[in-house]
């Protein structure tokens, strides 16, 4: 009797360790300002040999752009080639060219200016089962430099370029 209960005890304990793991290939998802903003469609392409990857929710947008397709870190911000883009739902487009407007009426001692800013990283470029994978953060302005967006932990991976790319 005492073998019986040990294996049921034994049974139910190896039975409930079961974890619930989800796995999203391809992926596009990222922290925004601290909410998780994760993809529902993905794709990347080939431009004028550099990659621009992009995520989409609902309509809103992220768009991530580096001048070659190379394994590579690339870093964002004004003056520099690569570039990170989001499209809040009232299609205001925010930028990693864009800087903050400063304002002049704080005071210097109390004036926090975070500039545009950011990197991508891309892991890993197969052109046998074509898709890439990586990772991004970025803080981006929209065009006056009065409101910004920040993203970090951001991961693409396995997202497939556009057939013909």
């Amino acid at each position: 009797m005492r073998f019986w209960v040990c294996l049921l005890v034994i049974s139910v304990c190896i039975s409930s360790c079961g974890d619930d793991i989800e796995f999203n290939s391809p992926a596009f998802q990222a922290d925004k300002d601290g909410v998780l903003w994760k993809s529902q469609s993905r794709q990347a392409r080939n431009d004028d040999g550099g990659i621009t990857v992009s995520g989409k929710l609902g309509s809103e947008t992220v768009a991530l752009s580096i001048p070659s397709a190379t394994i590579d870190t690339f870093q964002l911000g004004a003056g520099k080639i690569a570039n990170a883009n989001y499209t809040n739902a009232s299609d205001t487009l925010y930028s990693t060219l864009y800087n903050p407007v400063d304002d002049p009426s704080t005071p210097e001692d109390e004036s926090l200016v975070y500039y545009a800013e950011g990197e991508i990283v891309i892991d890993d470029i197969n052109t046998t089962e074509n898709y890439v994978s990586g990772s991004f953060w970025f803080t981006a302005y929209d065009g006056l430099g009065e409101h910004g967006v920040n993203f970090n932990k951001g991961v693409f991976y396995r997202v497939p370029f556009l057939v013909g790319n």
